[in-house]
């Protein structure tokens, strides 16, 4: 039978549900435990319920990357939970510390949930390898990957790890990394958190917006860039004049919902990920940018360089890197498509996401449809 469910996330070869009892549900690959449910190897193609959680308010899920001592790398995915309690619990890809629980090195992953080690958690975020969660007193604590110090503060060395050799053998690195939450300083009233990889941002109880980490293509929106592998992290900095109620990170920009239901985005436009009509890397933004055409705007889901957008009549939009969105390329030959464009199958949605590769929406009838290059349409059931 279809399951039923109020909230989706996916990753990138998998995808999960907050079905209406408040427990979860996964379905998709499970190599790195990324469905909760034990398995470590093969593909779930139906939905299964991931044990022991109950009293779930919220899913998240962050796509990230893992090298082996072949020199390969593939991509990897961690899943957390946030509970009616304030808690929150995670499973899947931990290399980085990003299930949060104190633990990090090369192949390490949990299969069953373990919890967080943060309480009081009033919102949670997950990105490339790095968690967030703002929690109840307004404050963030951030884990994960930590190069350059771009969580918001500086962390020990994690590793080893392999990386690719070119055309020599694998090399050994480290790199720093948190696995316990740490508290970012200069961040207060916190109420939503947003999380990239190497840039987090809030909306505070104000609404104002206020980002930090790594500002390559001016993606913290405060008006200047910086260019580089070697530019400094930014602290906390409010993006002046510009207040929003919900924020989406990807790789190299920002989007916001504002209050009337409209869309601004700044930073990177290489794949036209900012939805101004046009794609290149001149046309970058370092302030907060409207987004023509988009109005009565409820939900947005960015993942590196691919935005989607629902708006209150159950349609929705996408632009920037639709390569696996649009079952037919809305441009001929060209995977970037620069203004947001109607999925025209999307229809009375209640919520969606999208991992540049896995793309679900839930139907106002609390059922899930999800499609990939492989399987082009299909509803989700319980196996």
């Amino acid at each position: 039978m279809p399951i039923h469910a109020k909230q989706v996330a996916t990753g990138v070869f998998y995808a999960c549900a907050l079905l209406d009892d408040e427990t979860v549900a996964c379905w998709g690959s499970r190599d790195h435990g990324q469905l909760g449910d034990g398995a470590t190897s093969g593909q779930r193609l139906g939905a299964a319920i991931v044990p022991g959680l109950t009293g779930v308010t919220r899913i998240v899920v962050g796509n990230g990357s893992e090298c082996e001592s072949d020199g390969s790398c593939i991509s990897v995915g961690t899943t957390c939970a946030l509970l009616r309690d304030g808690t929150a619990q995670c499973w899947g890809a931990g290399n980085y510390g990003q299930l949060g629980n104190g633990k990090q090195g090369t192949g390490y992953f949990e299969a069953t949930p373990v919890p967080v080690k943060v309480a009081q958690i009033a919102d949670l975020a997950l990105a490339h390898d790095t968690g967030c969660a703002a929690t109840q007193d307004g404050a963030v604590s951030c884990w994960g990957v930590n190069e350059m110090g771009y969580l918001g503060f500086t962390s020990a060395k994690c590793g080893p790890y392999f990386a690719p050799g070119g055309d020599g053998p694998p090399r050994v690195v480290s790199t720093s990394c948190e696995t316990t939450p740490h508290v970012v300083a200069g961040v207060s009233g916190a109420a939503r958190v947003a999380a990239g990889g190497s840039h987090q941002c809030v909306v505070g109880a104000d609404q104002k917006v206020t980002c930090w980490g790594d500002n390559n293509w001016g993606k913290l929106g405060i008006g200047v860039d910086a260019l580089g592998p070697s530019a400094p992290p930014v602290p906390p900095t409010t993006v002046a004049n510009f207040t929003a109620t919900q924020i989406a990170l990807g790789s190299s920009h920002s989007c916001a919902i504002l209050a009337d239901g409209s869309v601004s985005c700044w930073g990177g436009n290489d794949a036209g990920q900012l939805g101004l009509g046009n794609q290149d890397l001149e046309s970058a933004k370092s302030k907060p940018t409207p987004v023509p055409g988009l109005s009565k705007v409820i939900g947005l889901h960015v993942d590196d360089r691919t935005n989607m957008t629902l708006l209150s009549d159950g349609t929705a939009q996408a632009w920037g890197d639709v390569n696996y969105v649009f079952p037919v390329e809305p441009v001929p030959g060209n995977a970037a498509v620069p203004s947001p464009t109607a999925m025209s199958w999307v229809t009375s949605a209640t919520d969606i996401a999208t991992s540049g590769f896995v793309n679900c929406f839930v139907h106002a009838d609390h059922t899930v449809t999800c499609w990939d290059t492989l399987r082009p349409n299909y509803d989700v059931r319980m196996q």
